[in-house]
């Protein structure tokens, strides 16, 4: 028994250093673009609230009950 646990650690250590080594060759790959670039790979948010920036929302009290869920 005492020999299956070694293997099975010497397995998931291989398996975490594996997954270092592509890590690293990604973080490698991504050192050379500029934030522009990989800024532009990251989805926009579409259903983002519209308004003026620093403006508070108007909320009903009416309808807070149905908004949090509530009867």
């Amino acid at each position: 028994m005492n020999v299956q646990k070694e293997t099975l650690v010497v397995a998931l250590l291989s398996v975490l250093v594996l997954i270092a080594a592509v890590q690293a060759f990604q973080l490698m790959g991504l050192s050379g673009k500029s934030v522009s670039s990989v800024s532009s790979q990251i989805p926009s948010a579409s259903n983002a609230p519209s308004g003026t920036p620093g403006e508070t929302p108007k909320l009903n009290l009416q309808d807070l009950p149905n908004m949090v869920g509530g009867c």
